[in-house]
């Protein structure tokens, strides 16, 4: 059965540790877990910079961004105009707004979050208006089927103020820890070794995790009114991060950081009438591989994608690849090659082992050299990781 709408929540700064589908057991994500549970969860889901605009490039055209140039890419936008798709936008994000393949959308609202007080509910927030204004189109859509509709919301999330209710964070702290303010700014900032330190790196994780429980109550809402407007052809709906966030993880809060799992590895659930129950997907999957995945859906396809060997990504000064059985780093600050981690027993990158694995450290150097000689050839790298086709 298809699904006569497709809903796509793009989170900004929601890394996949922040929620309990991918192992979170510090505070709950109810919403979120049961839209798991209801669906299909890639477990290896990566970016490949820390820019907005990298990732729509790379999300719209399936190109990824460590690709050279080329020419004929097909966008997504495009092609679900061909099938037949209304196509509408909601988002509070103005770089989003302004770029030139957004006016291939039917619709486009844009919603101002900037917020410059705590709100007292949920959808007060900045991302509950946002998913409020998502759920006005979603309303409107209700009572009309001769065309199937497409709504993509993009929300500033955990890069917009942390405004959520102080209750969320607050229940995270005890009497004996440091006290926590009021701010709603997002930080952006290295962190030294000191107790001072420390206690912000705390302070830090708890106001993020209020930020989350914000977004799992108001994507419980969405989800509750998907459910009343379509009871008997549900929607379908595709939930992912789009950047991750350093919590103090190699020493650093914010988007700033190295390239290092805390900033790529990103939540991405899927569920629909096409989409199995309770399975989780280990295949590496990118951000060039969502159009893909979205395509499939809207042509009435179980979604599949196209199965890889390596993955990659960058920040300035930094790179990363990752294979099944390893994760390696690049800074430009290190002196002395690369950083390699364990895959996936070291999914916090804290034990570097390029030491004592020289030889596959120097294997995956070469690997990031070749996908810069690839690139600068203007040939896609991708097609040489292929493995096969997943199901």
């Amino acid at each position: 059965m298809q699904s006569s709408t497709i809903v796509v929540l793009v989170v900004d700064g929601l890394r996949a540790r922040a929620l309990g589908a991918f192992g979170n057991t510090w505070y709950q994500t109810p919403s979120l877990d049961r839209l798991a549970s209801e669906g299909m969860v890639y477990d290896r889901f990566l970016g490949e910079s820390n820019q907005l605009s990298d990732a729509y490039g790379a999300m719209w055209t399936g190109q990824h961004v460590l690709d050279g140039p080329r020419n004929g890419d097909r966008h997504l936008l495009d092609l679900l105009d061909n099938a037949g798709y209304l196509r509408h936008l909601v988002t509070d994000e103005p770089e989003l707004v302004n770029r030139l393949d957004t006016n291939q959308f039917d619709d486009v609202t844009f919603v101002d979050s900037n917020q410059t007080c705590r709100a007292s509910e949920v959808l007060d927030t900045a991302l509950g208006r946002v998913l409020e204004a998502a759920a006005d189109v979603l309303g409107g859509w209700s009572g009309e089927y001769e065309q199937p509709r497409f709504l993509w919301v993009h929300l500033r999330g955990l890069l917009a103020a942390w405004d959520a209710p102080i209750e969320f964070a607050r229940s995270l702290v005890d009497d004996d820890d440091p006290t926590l303010g009021d701010s709603l700014k997002v930080p952006e900032q290295p962190v030294v070794d000191s107790d001072e330190a420390s206690d912000e790196v705390f302070l830090t994780g708890c106001r993020y995790a209020g930020q989350v429980m914000a977004l799992d109550q108001s994507i419980g809402a969405i989800d509750s009114l998907l459910s009343d407007l379509w009871p008997n052809t549900p929607a379908t709906v595709v939930c992912c991060g789009v950047r991750g966030f350093a919590l103090g993880e190699h020493g650093h809060l914010g988007l700033g950081s190295p390239a290092y799992r805390e900033l790529f590895h990103l939540p991405l659930i899927i569920r629909g009438p096409l989409v199995p129950c309770l399975v989780r997907r280990k295949e590496l999957l990118q951000w060039s591989d969502i159009s893909e995945l979205l395509i499939a859906l809207a042509g009435d396809e179980t979604p599949r994608t196209t199965a890889r060997n390596i993955a990659a990504g960058r920040v300035d000064g930094s790179r990363y690849a990752e294979t099944d059985e390893w994760q390696y780093v690049t800074r430009e600050d290190k002196q002395f090659g690369g950083e390699l981690y364990v895959a996936p027993d070291d999914l916090w990158q804290a034990n570097d082992v390029a030491s004592i694995c020289n030889a596959d450290a120097k294997y995956l150097e070469q690997v990031s050299l070749e996908i810069d000689r690839l690139a600068a050839a203007g040939r896609p790298w991708r097609q040489l990781a292929t493995l096969s086709s997943g199901e």
